[in-house]
């Protein structure tokens, strides 16, 4: 990865799956006092519905614009905000027809 921020969250997202995946049976028992498979599994469902709203959440906003913004460097005509691809579209349209975004040129290579 390019960004050392975004591997520093992932690795640090992955670090927290793990660690709770690991004591999961534990915090049951703190809290319920008792345990059941079903709490295992409501447990691990809402475990793993966060998981992935936090991965997204990451991708989203930390990931992706560097995507896009390393597509526009290597001179790929992609919307900078939402990575939608403009190839084609007249010089005309000043805004992108996804996000509605100002449209911006590409750098020319020296």
């Amino acid at each position: 990865m390019r960004n050392r921020i975004n591997a520093a969250l992932y690795a640090v997202g992955l670090i927290v799956a793990i660690t709770m995946f690991m004591f999961l049976g534990d915090m049951i028992d703190a809290v319920f006092g008792y345990h059941r498979w079903y709490f295992s599994v409501a447990a691990l469902v809402i475990y793993v519905g966060m998981l992935f709203g936090l991965f997204y959440l990451v991708q989203r906003f930390r990931y992706a614009p560097c995507v896009y913004a390393e597509l526009r460097e290597m001179q790929f005509n992609v919307c900078p905000r939402c990575g939608y691809w403009l190839r084609g579209l007249d010089e005309t349209v000043t805004q992108c027809p996804e996000c509605g975004s100002e449209r911006r040129a590409l750098r020319e290579s020296a």
